[in-house]
């Protein structure tokens, strides 16, 4: 009768140890998937239009918040004049940065739904003679950019993002392309594909 008991205690021990669910780091229950893409925004610099390309991927976590990472270069469309050596010359400033890239997704079951994200970076800006390429002047800079903007499902795997925010720009010590001179308006066309 002993053996019996214990046997059926075991059993017993097993099943209700079987039953129960324990969450970990690594054994959560939250649903984990991913998503990666390019885009291609519009910037307002100084007081003209520059176009920039880049792409980023992320983890997505319940289908809604993502952290992951971002890069994107652009070329200022904007000429400045610079005295060097050799005389005037016609300078053109590039930049180039990348960072932590996270956001969330309000409803994203819906076909088109909101989202909001941040745009952390660490990057430079450089002056270069508009003529051979030869680079006079560079700064690192930090970058901070919110956004807010649309998504839309196009496919289970697919989606477009529209998306409108500022890009607070600190650490450049250009003189003739300072913080608040690169800080302005960022907006966004992005294609990414994924586990959503």
């Amino acid at each position: 009768m002993k053996k019996v008991l214990i046997v059926f205690a075991v059993f017993a021990v097993a099943l209700v140890s079987k039953g129960q669910e324990v969450n970990t780091l690594l054994n959560s229950s939250a649903e984990i998937s991913g998503f990666g893409g390019f885009n291609i925004g519009v910037h307002t610099i100084d007081g003209s239009s520059s176009v920039s390309f880049g792409g980023g991927g992320a983890m997505l976590i319940d289908k809604k918040f993502w952290i992951g990472g971002f890069g994107e270069g652009l070329d200022v469309n904007k000429s400045y004049t610079y005295m060097t050596n050799e005389g005037e010359r016609v300078i053109e400033l590039d930049m180039g940065y990348g960072g932590l890239w996270t956001g969330y997704k309000i409803k994203p079951g819906d076909v088109i739904h909101p989202q909001i994200d941040l745009k952390l970076a660490w990057g430079g800006v450089s002056a270069d003679d508009a003529s051979n390429g030869r680079e006079y002047l560079s700064s690192s800079v930090f970058l901070f950019i919110p956004s807010a903007g649309v998504e839309v499902n196009i496919t289970r795997v697919f989606r477009v993002q529209l998306m409108a925010g500022y890009r607070s720009v600190s650490g450049s010590d250009i003189e003739f392309a300072t913080s608040q001179d690169l800080s302005g308006f960022v907006g966004s066309f992005g294609f990414v594909f994924g586990w959503f």
